[in-house]
């Protein structure tokens, strides 16, 4: 007796895991993907949470190869450095919101990527704490001027 898919109402799922080619910036980049499928017509369905996960995993993968700074590695230099999203946004001179859409997935440009880099020197911190046109609060840069 053939299956009809029609009247499936995928009410059984499991995850599977795939390899899965993804095209980011003209490179193509596979990763492991976690899938959903019904358990009964093996249809794939789509699963936002899964979905993130593998578009994080994807440009994660992206960065490495591109030599770029991770989300977890964006994350890990504004922790060290005991600042918010905004703070590093204001102290590396980026749009509001870079950080908060670099630490999600987004894929960050090379200056953002070079400016995150310096914050790993505390000179450099100084340095970019002190330009005249920063737009650090003053709390914030004094906060900076006093770390380490």
């Amino acid at each position: 007796m053939k299956y009809d898919n029609k009247k499936c109402l995928h009410s059984n799922t499991s995850i599977i895991t795939k390899e899965e080619t993804y095209s980011v910036k003209g490179r193509d980049i596979k990763i492991i993907a976690n899938v959903r499928v019904c358990d009964e017509c093996k249809k794939e369905l789509f699963d936002a949470e899964l979905d993130n996960e593998n578009l994080k995993r994807v440009y994660d993968t992206y960065r490495k190869e591109a030599g770029l700074l991770t989300s977890e590695d964006i994350k890990s230099i504004r922790n060290n450095l005991g600042i918010s999203q905004e703070t590093l946004d204001n102290l590396i001179l980026a749009n509001p919101g870079s950080t908060k859409r670099y630490e999600r997935s987004g894929i960050q440009s090379n200056i953002f990527d070079a400016f995150l880099r310096l914050t790993k020197d505390p000179n450099a911190v100084k340095i970019l704490a002190n330009l005249p046109y920063s737009n650090l609060s003053g709390h914030e840069k004094e906060f900076l001027l006093n770390q380490r």
